[in-house]
Parts: structure tokens; C-alpha cells; sequence
């Protein structure tokens, strides 16, 4: 059975292989006018598409403009300063490992600005290749620290915290004592990476848990992804409902309690107004909801 396995696997790469050494030999054709004319198209492009193929991402890298540093007024324009998802892919599209760092900053102006080439995504052949240097690395290392989290980021370590709670209730051969052992461990780990204590209670954890599956199910357009969130659930003591039935008015409002809590922590602490437009707009929350009326 094994070496059936490694016989599928082998046979697999081969034809992945044989597929990509295809794909090449027609871009050569021609004396290498296809190749040509897609560097060229990448050139105008100054920007890898989305979801591009594995010719592209090695393609780029013959522009001229793939890694070069990027201007922070150009790129933070209308944007919130945070690593989030957003502002990490539109680096990566021009071929930057971080996005910039903001202008005028120069606590880390001692840390060298050389950049060096990064491969990330696999092994050397078909590995991405990003630009970055030391300066940004120390800065962003310190900022996620110092600064609020992107909201997304909360999410999935409430969901990997909370996902880790409910399945422990199945495990064997471990006391209850050593499981919240681990558990506020985890927690006390999550709080010192910067992630807000309000986030991290029991009640909070639960309902961010029964919100996200809940929109993972209602969100769905294919039986098999319904069918995958009720499997991630099924081991759990999560009431199906709560999640195959939309939240009512009274469940939303107990999802949404931590973050009106850490608003206005956030807020009572004078940080930049732009953190809490963002995290209203991720959340769907009004400032009279968080602060009421007149107090925003």
C-alpha cells in the first residue's frame, strides 16, 4: 500500500512536471515571441494579477519594476495603517515582502535599508521572490505589537482559540485542569502578541465562534462548503441552530458585546480615529451603537 502511494505521488509530480515543461515549450515557440510578448504585457502592467500562474510569478520577475520600494504617501493614501490582509497582498503584488514603511517614521532608521530577495510560496524553483530589507522587518515586528489588530486577524484567533475549547471537551487521558492550563496559556500568548483582552473571554470566544460559522454557512453557494461547517461543528457544543438559523437581534447584540467594550477602551486611550472608523466598518456598527448618540 505504501509504495502504491509513493508510485501515485511520483506519477502526480510527473505529470504537474510534464505539464509545466509543456506550457514553457509552446511559450518558446516562435523563438521565445510568447514569452516576449507576455514579459512585455507584465512591463504595462506594473502589477501581477490576481490569482497568477506560476509562468507569471517567474515571468515578473524580469520587469523593471518587480520589488522596487514603494512610496508610503502613494500607498497609505485612504488607507489604515495596519498589516492586515489588504495592504500585505498589494505589496506582494509588486513584488514587496511588506508594505512600506510610513513616511517620516524614524525610530528604526539605524536597521539597513538593503533590501535582499525573499522566496516564499514552495521550494526554489517555484518560489516567489519578494524584496525586503531589516528596517521594514523591525518595524512592522514592532508594530503589530504597539498597534490595533487588523479585524480579521481577531477573528481567526478566536475562532483557533475558541475551536481548541470545544475540542478538548473530547479529549482523553488529560485532566480538565491541565486543559484550562493550556487554554489560559493560549490566551496569555494571544494578549501579548497585541490581541485585546475583550476578545478573549469566555463569553467573547463563544459567540465570535457561533458568528463566524454562522456566516461561513449562510454565506455559502455549495452543498459542500454547508456541509463542511457543519462537520467542523459536529464535535462541538454548538447548538446546529444557532448556526443553520440566522442570529437574531438579541444573539447579534451578545457578539457584538466585547467590541463595543474594546471601542471604547480604544477610544478612552485617544487612539487615531482612523483604527475605530475601520473596526466600525468591519464589524457593521454604528457609532451610536458603540458610543451613543452625540458621543462619537
Amino acid at each position: 500500500m505504501k509504495n502504491n502511494i509513493i508510485l501515485f505521488v511520483t506519477l502526480s509530480f510527473a505529470v504537474i512536471v510534464g505539464i509545466l515543461v509543456m506550457s514553457y515549450s509552446k511559450l518558446h515557440r516562435g523563438g521565445g515571441s510568447r514569452i516576449e510578448q507576455r514579459v512585455a504585457q507584465l512591463k504595462q502592467m506594473r502589477e501581477l494579477p490576481q490569482n497568477a500562474s506560476i509562468l507569471d510569478r517567474d515571468l515578473v520577475e524580469k520587469t523593471s519594476w518587480w520589488g522596487n520600494p514603494l512610496d508610503p504617501k502613494i500607498f497609505w493614501k485612504d488607507k489604515t495603517m495596519w498589516l492586515d490582509i489588504n495592504a500585505t497582498l498589494a505589496a506582494h503584488r509588486v513584488g514587496r515582502l511588506y508594505p512600506p514603511i510610513p513616511f517620516g517614521e524614524t525610530n528604526f532608521s539605524s536597521y539597513s535599508e538593503k533590501d535582499i530577495v525573499c522566496r516564499t510560496g514552495g521550494s526554489e524553483g517555484d518560489s516567489t521572490a519578494y524584496h525586503a530589507n531589516d528596517r521594514e522587518a523591525a518595524f512592522w515586528n514592532d508594530f503589530e505589537r504597539t498597534h490595533p489588530t487588523p479585524p480579521e486577524e481577531i477573528q481567526r484567533k478566536q475562532v483557533e482559540i475558541e475551536g481548541g475549547i470545544l475540542a478538548s471537551k473530547n479529549w482523553n487521558n488529560i485532566s480538565q485542569k491541565d486543559i484550562n492550563g493550556i487554554l489560559s496559556l493560549e490566551k496569555d500568548r494571544a494578549i501579548s502578541l497585541g490581541y485585546p483582552p475583550e476578545a478573549l473571554t469566555d463569553d467573547a470566544l463563544y459567540w465570535s465562534y457561533v458568528a463566524h460559522q454562522n456566516q461561513q454557512y449562510q454565506g455559502a453557494t455549495q452543498p459542500g462548503q454547508t456541509l463542511a461547517v457543519l462537520h467542523s461543528i459536529q464535535s462541538s457544543s454548538v447548538d446546529s441552530k444557532l448556526i443553520t438559523n440566522s442570529l437574531n437581534a438579541d444573539q447579534i447584540e451578545l457578539a457584538n458585546a466585547w467590541k463595543i467594550a474594546y471601542l471604547k477602551r480604544l477610544k478612552g486611550q485617544n487612539v487615531d480615529q482612523s483604527y475605530l472608523n475601520a473596526y466600525m466598518q468591519a464589524w457593521n456598527l454604528s457609532s451610536n451603537q458603540v458610543f451613543g448618540a452625540g458621543n462619537y
